[in-house]
Parts: C-alpha cells; structure tokens; sequence
C-alpha cells in the first residue's frame, strides 16, 4: 500500500468536506481531486465514512514534538494542558459539523476513532502523577482515573459544542479539566 497515496485520499477528503460539508462530498469528488479512479479509492478505503477514522491516526506527531518541549518544564499542569490542547486543535480543526460527524459515524458503528491513543495516555498519566508530586494538582485520586475523567471531559465538551451548547470548546473543556484536578493556580 502506497502511503502517499492513501494521505492525498484524505487530505483532498477533508478538503472537500469543509468546503462542500461531509454529506455533499461523494466519492467520485473525492477521486477527482485526487486524479484517482474508484478502484483505486476503494484499494485504500472501504467507505467515505472511514475517512473520518483517520483522523486522530497522526496525533502521535505532535504529541512527541510535545514530549520534547515537556521534558524541559516544570509546571506539569501547562504541560498537561497542552496535552490536551492538541486534541482540541484538531476538534476546531475538524470545525463542528465535521466533527458531529465522526461522533455520528462512530455511533453508527465503532470506528475506533476515540479509541485511547497510547502515547497520549501515558504522557497525560505521568504528568498527572508529577503534578500531583508537586502539589500542583490537589485531586488525589488515581492518576490513570483521572485522565479518564479529564478524556470523558473532551467527549462531552465536543458533543455540547456540536450540538451548540457550548461556543468556546477550548475554554470550557480546559477550565473543566482544571476544575476536576483541582489545579492550584
């Protein structure tokens, strides 16, 4: 499998599904902007609902960018923060009815796109247990616990902003966050 390939399907997808919106893009457009048949398509994706399930897959890019910039700070709680702040980049990336989307398409069948990212788990719990070392983070509670809570933070602060309950996804979700660890200031 040609990786460059399968990149430019889903770089000109989501392309085309922010311009056109993710149900008024077709697969034929999809190809088109790709200079690829269907066939050649299908050979990478199985459906136009998959796309979406790529789309956390190069998290793990940034996060290590991250682990390097991590290493050299002391404030735990920041660098958990920005941790986070990477998944809710690509949220406001992704833009709201994209988004709602991949939360439709995962209901429809589990594509494993919130599936945990392993890398970003283990960061996020080594900073949690630093942080409350340092006394940066007074929630005593388990630090993989925590994490879940702060991760089922992200879910439901993107399903309310989706559904328009909420219009600054990245400040209630940080401000929540920051609230559960009970983060001193």
């Amino acid at each position: 499998m040609n990786k460059n390939v399968l990149k430019n399907i889903i770089k000109n997808a989501y392309t085309l599904f922010k311009e056109k919106g993710y149900k008024e893009t077709t697969i034929l457009d999809i190809c088109e902007a790709c200079s690829i048949t269907k066939t050649t398509f299908y050979r990478y994706v199985n459906s136009k609902e998959d796309l979406l399930a790529y789309y956390f897959d190069d998290i793990d890019d940034d996060l290590i960018q991250l682990v390097v910039q991590i290493a050299q700070s002391n404030n735990h709680v920041d660098s958990l923060l920005s941790v986070f702040q990477i998944v809710i980049d690509r949220m406001q990336i992704f833009g709201q009815d994209l988004y709602a989307q991949l939360y439709i398409s995962n209901l429809n069948g589990n594509n494993n796109s919130f599936d945990d990212n392993k890398l970003l788990k283990e960061v996020s719990i080594a900073l949690i247990r630093k942080a409350q070392d340092m006394k940066q983070i007074q929630n005593r509670n388990d630090a993989e616990e925590l994490y879940e809570t702060c991760k089922m933070v992200c879910f439901g602060g993107g399903i309310l902003w989706c559904l328009n309950q909420i219009e600054d996804v990245e400040t209630e979700i940080l401000k929540t966050i920051k609230a559960t660890l009970q983060v001193v200031e």
